[in-house]
């Protein structure tokens, strides 16, 4: 049976808890440093991220590999394979946002920020998937406004 995956306020909470051993007797403040570091998110983000980093955890162990740290191929092979179930927005917004952040919380340092292998993984999957809902966006003028208003009196009129 896997190990279980613990969530980031536990982890959170061990940190603090050797924090306060090592700062002799900085207890307290080690303690609002451990919440701060968990409450950044909302709870909400913080169980997706949780999700997230789990999902990655399962994916590593399927094929034999440890999950941290985050290693390039690991990583390229996730965003590959997790690409085909999930939205692209998903898998950039979230998931790899998860997957930094319990990477971050273990203590490992993130080195694949702007990784030149990782940025065309993401740029092929950017044109193998899309983005979706990536609309130009116009601003809204009293122009654009009686033209939307004319519009629909004209559809009004037909119907």
């Amino acid at each position: 049976m896997p190990p279980r995956l613990r969530s980031a306020a536990e982890v959170a909470r061990e940190r603090a808890y050797a924090l306060s051993r090592e700062d002799g007797g900085f207890g307290y403040l080690s303690d609002i440093v451990a919440h701060a570091t968990d409450a950044h998110v909302t709870p909400g983000v913080r169980a997706s991220y949780d999700s997230a980093a789990g999902d990655y955890i399962k994916f590593c162990e399927a094929w034999s590999q440890a999950p941290f740290p985050v290693t390039q191929p690991k990583l390229a092979a996730y965003c590959v394979f997790k690409a085909t179930f999930i939205s692209m927005r998903s898998l950039l917004g979230m998931y790899l946002a998860g997957i930094k952040d319990y990477s971050d919380i273990l203590g490992y340092p993130w080195t694949l920020h702007g990784d030149p292998v990782m940025r065309k993984v993401i740029r092929f999957l950017k044109r193998k998937y899309g983005l979706k809902g990536d609309l130009q966006k116009a601003s809204i003028t009293v122009q654009r406004l009686l033209a939307i208003v004319h519009a629909r009196a004209r559809v009004a009129c037909i119907e």
